[in-house]
């Protein structure tokens, strides 16, 4: 398979950025457009030189030239859509939150099987280099053992019952900004045993804003919280029992990481004075005491490449390669995503 050639679902935003980073990756060429109007559709093949701009979905599933199709329709249409380009034999990278529901998500999963067809969730947070080597560094151990994550995401946006943010049933924080630290979430932790969450409503009847604690079987920890009325720190962190590893913001896709060393607090009897006592605490710690107990390094990965550029990148080295799955970003992860999604809004 030489050139891999692209078909494009939806003309919103996230299908301009992606086409835009479909243009610095090799052999890839954008086949088709589709929108839920011709003019919508026309007016994008025409800024990115697209051969065929469609009117409605199915026609370009359907399109013998199309090898793989990006979706990046509203929400509450991705299920469907995968399910109908997967039973056309087309290869899908499907925008997050891959579906609504973990019930919706399985069914495409099941189908992907299969039918043996390639099946990804565009989760690019996860393709970002800073992401990778974190996730690699923790689950070598080079933390420790993992006791806790902390994530969160959120921007100020103006209440808007026609922005698809504050749309039911496929707007909301949780889905919108919530699956990136709980993607991370899942690929330190897995599928959590309890969720204990709060939320807020819009007007318009979707989340707001939310926190949750998820316990899993480890005992380890994870918080996360997401806002589309607040902004948050954006920022993730790993704690380990020798190590904390903060990613930066932004969570989406961090290009930096700082991790630091953690010795264990001493707890040893010693000189029973108060000054002696009262210098196991921080605050009163000279400064070479603090550094003496904690070393601190920042390793940048930056890359003029976007998370679009790296996710389409690993998209055709597994259609080259023959495979059905992403190895960085496996359809379990995703289901075990979706599942926990279930959970918060349950709980």
């Amino acid at each position: 398979m030489n050139t891999i050639r692209w078909g494009i679902l939806g003309t919103g935003t996230m299908a301009d950025l992606f086409v835009q980073a479909l243009l610095s990756v090799p052999d890839a060429k954008v086949q088709a457009v589709a929108a839920r109007t011709q003019e919508r559709a026309a007016a994008f093949a025409a800024q990115y030189g697209i051969p065929l701009a469609l009117e409605g979905y199915d026609r370009l599933i359907q399109d013998p030239a199309v090898d793989v199709v990006y979706i990046s329709t509203p929400n509450e249409h991705h299920a469907e859509q995968c399910l109908k380009a997967l039973s056309a034999g087309k290869a899908v990278l499907c925008e997050k939150p891959f579906a609504l529901t973990a019930k919706e998500a399985a069914d495409v999963i099941q189908l992907a099987r299969s039918r043996g067809v390639f099946c990804m969730e565009a989760m690019w947070m996860r393709f970002s280099p800073a992401v990778r080597e974190a996730l690699s560094l923790a689950r070598e151990g080079k933390l420790g053992t993992l006791e806790y994550f902390s994530g969160q995401l959120g921007f100020p946006y103006q209440e808007d019952p026609e922005n698809r943010l504050f749309r039911q049933p496929g707007g909301g924080a949780l889905l919108d900004l919530g699956v990136y630290p709980l993607s991370l979430a899942q690929a330190l932790f897995g599928t959590p045993e309890k969720v204990i969450s709060s939320l807020s409503l819009a007007s318009t009847g979707v989340d707001d804003q939310f926190s949750s604690i998820l316990s899993y079987k480890s005992g380890a920890q994870a918080v996360i919280s997401a806002s589309i009325k607040a902004k948050l720190q954006n920022s993730a962190s790993i704690h380990g029992r020798t190590s904390v590893l903060h990613l930066a913001e932004p969570l989406y896709f961090p290009e930096s990481y700082r991790l630091t060393s953690t010795p264990p607090h001493n707890t040893k009897k010693g000189p029973s004075s108060k000054l002696a006592k009262l210098r196991r605490y921080p605050l009163i710690r000279t400064l070479a005491d603090w550094r003496s107990q904690s070393s601190t390094r920042t390793i940048s990965k930056r890359t003029t490449q976007s998370g679009y550029t790296w996710e389409a990148l690993e998209v055709q080295r597994c259609l080259r390669a023959g495979l059905h799955e992403s190895p960085e970003m496996p359809l379990a992860d995703t289901l075990s995503v979706l599942q926990s999604l279930d959970a918060i809004r349950t709980a």
